[in-house]
């Protein structure tokens, strides 16, 4: 289960960065996953907009 965690995790943070979705956009597509990836993607959202340079240099 983490592997295929992670890879949502990936895919999603791919996505809201690219502007195809949004957090709440995610959490709605895995309900049984919305209290672990919630947290994640938006502290990654946030590193990000502190950086500002994008998830590949973090």
């Amino acid at each position: 289960m983490f592997k295929k965690s992670k890879d949502i995790f990936v895919k999603h943070v791919k996505d809201i960065e690219a502007g195809k979705s949004s957090v709440q956009d995610c959490l709605e597509r895995y309900p049984l996953l919305r209290e672990h990836l919630d947290p994640l993607l938006r502290t990654a959202l946030e590193i990000r907009k502190r950086r500002g340079n994008g998830f590949g240099k973090v």
